[in-house]
Formats: C-alpha cells, sequence, structure tokens
C-alpha cells in the first residue's frame, strides 16, 4: 500500500512546515501551490496516494473547488486541512467526496492518524474494486453498464464476444445501437430492457424467445436481466445488463418440446382409440382435431385424414399452398392420406414452412393411423363370434381375464397364457399369487390399481414388466374394471393383459434407424448438391468448347465417377469416407468397359486399400476420368499393346496419397505444358489438383506416367 501524499497548500510557507511534519510520521509528501501544478504532478507521478487539501488555497477557487476539478481525472482519496470548524465550510466541504476533515489546531497526530486512516480505506475500496472489474472479466455472462441516457460505459469480454463491439467502439453509444434485439418467431424489434429500468427504476427481465444480432450479423439466443445502478443516496445511476447465450440450450428446448408434442399426439391418438366403444369414423374425426396443437403454429394450422371416399377435417379447415401430407396406407395399400395445413404463408424451414420433426410426426401418424385402421376394422369384423374375437386377441398379443374376489378365482385366456409363459393346462394364478407374476415395482402398481377399482369402480391402464417362468421379462399392458352383481355391490375386476414386449423392441430400434437415416440423408443431400454444381459446371464448359459439334461420351464418365461415390456411400455402413481401391477398381472398370471395345486396352491396377474422404474421392475420380480420356484419345495410336497403368500407395510417415497414372502408345507432346495447357481435360485437372491441395508432375519418356501427390 502506498503513502505518497500530495500536498494541496496555497501558503508555501505553510506546505514547507505541513510536508515536514507529515515526514517525521513516514509520509512521502510532495506539494503543489496550485491547481496547474497539483495536475501536472498527478500526471507524472502514478504512485500518489492520496490528496491532502488545504481548504484556503489560492486562485479564488478554494481548494475544495480545486480538490473536485482534480477529481474529475484521477480517482483519490481526499483529505481536508483547514483552520475552519464553521459549518459553512464543512457544508461546503461535504459536495466532494472525501476521506476526513481535520482542522490545523488538532495536532500533527491527529493528522497522520486521519491519513493512515483515508489510505487504509481507499486501499480496502481499491482491492474490492479490482476484485470486481477481474470477476466481471472472468464470468461467462454478458454484463453491460450504461449511465442514465441507456449510453454504454462498460462491457466485459463475454459482452464484447456476442455483440460483436469492443468496449472503445461501444462506450459512449446507445445501447439500442450495441445491444440489438429482436423476438426469434417473429423477427420484431423488442424493448430493450435498459429502457423500462430507467422508466421504473425497478429489475426487468427479458421476454423467452429473445434473439441478440450481433454487429457481424451473428444470432445469439440469449437470458438477461437488468437492474437499476443506485448510489449511497439511493440515486439512480445507471443501469447494469446481465445477459448469457442459451443458443444451445434453446436448441435443446426446442427439440424436446417438438418431442413432447409429438409423444402427446402420438398418445392423445393412442387414447382416443382406447375409448371403449368407439367407431373407426370417430377415431378419424377425433385424430383430425388433435393434430393441429402439434405443429409449431398450432393457431394457424388444420388438418384433414383421407380414408378411401371420407374426409375428415379439423375446425376451420381450408385448402393452402401450404401442405405436408404422408400416406395412409392399409393393408399394404395407399388408402388415403393424412394432411396438414398452414391457413397463411409462414418462414421456409426443411420443408417449405415445416421442420423436419413435423416430418416425423405426420409419418408416425400416418403409420400409427394405418395399423389403428387395420386393427379397428378386424376388431368390428371378429366381434361377431368369440372365434373370432379369440383370434384377434390371439393376433394382437392380448389375453383375457377374470377375477372373483369372494373364491379369489382367477379365470385366463388362451392367450394370456401364452403372454404369462405358463401352461395352459394348470389352473391361473390366483390374485395372492399375483406377485410373483410381475416385477416389485409393477406389483405396486397393479395392486394400487386393483384396490382402488374394489373401492369405487374407476377402470385403469398400466404398463407392467411381467416375468415368465425362468427369468424372461415382457412388456404388457393391462386394463382392469369392476364387475357388479344385481344389486350393483362390485364382486370383482376383468380385464386384458397386451403383450407389447415386440413393439417396444420395433420401437427404440426404429428410432435409433431414423436417428441414422436422418443424418446419413443430411449428408448424401448435401453432397448430391455439391456434386450436382460440378455436373452443371463441366457440362458448362464443354458446351463452350465444343460449340454445335457435341460429344457427351466424357461427360458421362464425368457423371459416372460422381455416381459410383454415391453408390458406394449408400451401401457402406461409413458415410464420410470410402475405400479407394474398391472405388477406383470399379471406376476403370467402368470407363472402360463403355468407352472402348472389350479387350482392345489392358488395364491393371495396383492400389493400396486405404479409406479416403468422400470429398477427395470426386475430384480423385475426375482427376482419373480426364486423364484416361486423355490417353483413349491420343496416346493409343494401335501400334502396340495398349495399356493403362493405375499405381496408388499412401506413405504412413507423411500420411499423403501417391498415385501413379501411365499409358502406353504415343508420348506426351513436348511442347504442351501440363500445368498451363489450353485443352479443357487439362484445366479441368490442373483446377481439381488445386481442390484436393495436390500436386502433379509430368514424365513424358518411355511413357507418359502423370504423378499425383496429396494429403489424405
Amino acid at each position: 500500500m502506498g503513502n505518497k501524499i500530495l500536498l494541496v497548500e496555497g501558503d508555501s510557507d505553510l506546505a514547507i512546515v505541513e510536508k515536514t511534519m507529515l515526514e517525521r510520521h513516514g509520509f512521502e509528501v510532495t506539494t503543489a501551490v496550485s491547481r496547474g501544478e497539483a495536475r501536472e504532478k498527478l500526471e507524472k507521478d502514478p504512485g500518489i496516494s492520496l490528496l491532502l487539501v488545504g481548504i484556503e488555497s489560492s486562485e479564488g477557487m478554494g481548494g475544495i473547488e480545486i480538490a473536485r476539478t482534480l477529481l474529475d481525472q484521477h480517482e483519490l482519496p481526499i483529505v481536508f486541512l483547514s483552520d475552519h470548524s464553521e459549518r459553512k465550510y464543512l457544508e461546503c466541504a461535504a459536495r466532494v467526496p472525501h476521506h476526513g476533515y481535520v482542522l490545523r489546531s488538532s495536532g500533527e497526530f491527529i493528522l497522520a492518524d486521519t491519513l493512515e486512516t483515508a489510505l487504509q480505506s481507499s486501499h480496502r475500496q481499491n482491492t474490492a474494486g479490482e476484485h470486481l472489474r477481474t470477476t466481471l472479466q472472468s464470468i461467462g455472462d454478458g454484463v453491460i453498464s450504461t449511465d442514465t441516457q441507456g449510453r454504454v460505459v462498460e462491457m466485459n469480454p463475454s459482452a464484447e464476444t456476442l455483440t460483436g463491439w469492443v468496449l472503445k467502439d461501444a462506450r459512449g453509444r446507445a445501447l439500442e445501437e450495441v445491444f440489438q434485439i429482436e423476438n426469434a418467431f417473429t423477427g420484431k424489434k423488442v424493448e430493450n430492457p435498459i429502457r423500462r429500468v430507467l422508466g421504473t427504476g425497478r429489475t426487468t427481465n427479458l421476454a423467452n424467445h429473445t434473439k441478440l444480432i450481433s454487429k457481424n450479423g451473428r444470432e445469439h439466443h440469449i437470458a438477461d436481466s437488468a437492474a437499476p445502478i443506485r448510489d449511497d443516496e439511493g440515486e439512480l445511476r445507471g443501469v447494469v445488463l446481465v445477459f448469457r447465450d442459451v443458443t444451445d440450450l434453446y436448441e435443446k428446448d426446442r427439440q424436446l418440446l417438438e418431442r413432447v408434442k409429438e409423444l402427446d399426439c402420438l398418445y392423445r391418438i393412442s387414447e382416443i382409440v382406447e375409448i371403449q366403444g368407439i367407431s373407426l369414423r370417430e377415431i378419424l374425426q377425433k385424430t383430425a382435431e388433435v393434430l393441429p396443437p402439434s405443429w409449431k403454429y398450432p393457431e394457424d394450422t388444420c388438418s384433414r385424414i383421407l380414408l378411401d371416399k371420407d374426409v375428415y377435417t379439423s375446425e376451420h379447415f381450408e385448402v393452402t399452398p401450404w401442405k405436408q401430407s404422408a400416406d395412409l396406407r392399409v393393408d399394404g395399400r395407399k388408402a388415403g392420406s393424412v394432411e396438414v395445413f398452414y391457413r397463411t404463408e409462414k418462414p421456409t424451414k426443411d420443408e417449405g414452412p415445416f421442420i423436419k420433426e413435423e416430418r416425423k410426426l405426420i409419418n408416425a401418424v400416418a403409420e400409427r393411423l394405418g395399423r389403428i385402421i387395420e386393427r379397428k376394422r378386424s376388431q368390428e369384423a371378429l366381434s361377431r363370434s368369440l372365434f373370432r374375437l379369440e383370434e384377434t386377441n390371439r393376433l394382437a398379443h392380448i389375453g383375457l381375464w377374470s377375477w372373483e374376489q369372494d373364491t379369489d378365482t382367477v379365470v385366463w385366456s388362451k392367450e394370456l397364457y401364452e403372454i404369462a409363459g405358463r401352461n395352459p393346462a394348470a389352473p391361473a394364478p390366483t390374485y395372492t399369487e399375483h406377485p410373483g407374476l410381475y416385477t416389485a415395482h409393477s406389483w405396486e402398481k397393479l395392486q394400487a390399481s386393483v384396490e382402488q377399482s374394489l373401492s369405487n369402480g374407476t377402470t385403469y391402464r398400466l404398463e407392467l414388466e411381467l416375468i415368465r417362468p425362468g427369468g424372461e421379462l415382457r412388456y404388457v399392458i393391462a386394463h382392469g374394471g369392476a364387475t357388479y352383481d344385481e344389486s350393483g355391490r362390485i364382486t370383482g375386476l376383468y380385464g386384458t393383459v397386451q403383450d407389447i414386449t415386440d413393439r417396444k423392441k420395433i420401437e427404440r430400434n426404429l428410432e435409433k434407424a431414423l436417428e441414422e437415416k436422418t443424418f446419413l440423408m443430411k449428408e448424401l443431400n448435401h453432397r448430391v448438391k455439391n456434386n450436382l454444381t460440378i455436373i452443371a459446371s463441366l457440362i458448362g464448359l464443354k458446351d463452350q468448347e465444343l460449340g454445335d459439334s457435341v460429344d457427351l461420351s466424357g461427360i458421362r464418365h464425368q457423371i459416372d465417377a460422381i455416381r459410383i461415390i454415391h453408390e458406394k456411400l449408400y451401401r457402406s455402413d461409413r458415410i464420410r469416407s470410402i475405400n479407394v481401391r474398391d472405388y477406383l477398381n470399379e471406376l476403370l472398370a467402368a470407363y472402360f468397359s463403355t468407352f472402348t471395345r472389350r479387350g482392345e486396352v489392358v488395364v491393371e491396377s495396383n492400389i493400396e486399400s486405404f479409406e479416403i474422404p468422400a470429398g477427395t474421392a470426386v475430384p480423385l475420380g475426375l482427376i482419373i476420368n480426364e486423364l484416361a480420356t486423355n490417353a483413349v484419345k491420343h496416346g493409343f495410336d494401335g501400334t502396340e499393346k495398349s495399356m493403362f497403368r493405375v499405381n496408388m500407395h499412401r506413405d504412413s510417415k507423411s500420411n499423403q496419397c501417391i498415385l501413379h497414372i501411365s499409358n502406353t502408345g504415343r508420348a506426351f507432346p513436348q511442347d504442351v505444358d501440363i500445368h498451363s495447357a489450353k485443352s479443357l481435360g487439362l484445366q479441368l485437372v490442373a483446377t481439381l489438383v488445386n481442390q484436393i491441395h495436390g500436386k502433379i508432375e509430368l514424365s513424358r519418356d518411355p511413357y507418359t506416367v502423370y504423378t499425383l501427390i496429396f494429403s489424405c
């Protein structure tokens, strides 16, 4: 802690006396007799820790005015020294923040103690302030403070990163210019919370779904709060805004919300189906009514289900151009469709205005409705006879049971014996034996539901874990309801048990497969787009070169090179790389089987088996295609056996691929530089080599040999 003091005293003689006195107490003292001299010494000496100002200074401003002026440029503790104890002097001094007011008559010990106390207090404040600044610089949340006009005063590095502004550029600007926010759904500007705090003087939070648009155009979903900054007297001095990037959390919440909506929709359909005695028409109508709330804009969504010639629509239905649909397949044939419409135009997403989760949902609804329709029609047809009912239960893995409470007599259907894995010739387990049929948790649920049903006649539906003899676990859905005698007394229960084990497994596998398929399709679509761009460019270049006499054979081979890659990716478990040996051998076979007659060219390949990125395989295949075309058109002269050789290996030390391509026949012309050739084919080769960051060299003697080296 420093103890250097700047003594500002208009009387130079008095200043010498006071300086000598303070130095006896261990203080380092420098003096100034005017405001200008004091300012100059403060600028030159950053080690000064305290201002001791005599109130009766020169220049007519008085020591208090000098102190006020110095505080505008320097944050230092001030102690006033005076000969006066009158109220007016004390009130005047109170207008300037200070750490003490000492009368000269108090003696040097009082003065020294006051100065020591002021230095210690200032040190504590500086330490706390530095700690606060360090904390603000270190925390992950963005922090911006403003003055009472809403202009930026301070901001920490996190705030700079999120807003795209640096403090030196942002300071003094209106917060709305630096902190631009809008509604994530509508894109409309959102009122800045700083203005609400300045208007109300109270802490406020941002509305949900708020996006921050940074200076460079990046978007961040944020959550924030703004609070007033007040001084010791409670006066509003500004506002502090604290905000954080919740983009990842927002996306997870969005995905979770979509998943919840999907599950809720499917669950509600299940509930509809389970309504006792409900007809197929009622199921489809109610399903049409429950679909809109599961889409992104439920208030502007309507739906329609078509089954054969029947139509079922939601409320306020209308046909619009913004439609999403899925085929409704029953018994293996298209029997109708499930359709969802937006009544007004919406922003473009994954599939027009619809997101990918909605495609999954409508497919799931259509698939489930197809199964429901099939099952319902079967049930309605088979309900005419007990035999058909038994067959239906068997097909649906549903067992029937009944229980007489007084005698503890239980009766099971044949299918229930099958579900439980027990011998149909043996008596059904009594209710008192049922705890051994289920896991502990499932038995607790079943027992509680049975007791409630016996008490008030309510029905129950439970998903339980049933244990077969030998320990095999089966998942079942158990329904139960009360039976009554003629007097209305509950005498027992009856119900069904449905084995859903296979469905559980299928649902898990389907969910996993769907995730993998979604990722694969996304990757393939991206690559197809890029490859089609390449194809379009090739066709354009060929058109420019050939004019009216068009030969598309080369283009066909270029397209084939790309096709083989997609074929490999489609058939492989990998979606980011392919086996270079398999790919190039198939490419060479395809090329020479179509471009030349069988037996004209002997193709020799010695290619090491390893994986290369799909993004590298495309230009590599096109390079080989062009060099093969060049050999066929200009190299083979028919005077000797035509041979085309491809050798490729990977250098494990440098992780580089080395490719040698050679052909017999005419030597490559001496006057043609492969790096600055005028022919379209060689220009394309040079471009593709650059694309894979490689280099290519040419040897002309005794045969044409190309050597391509690139990172792989």
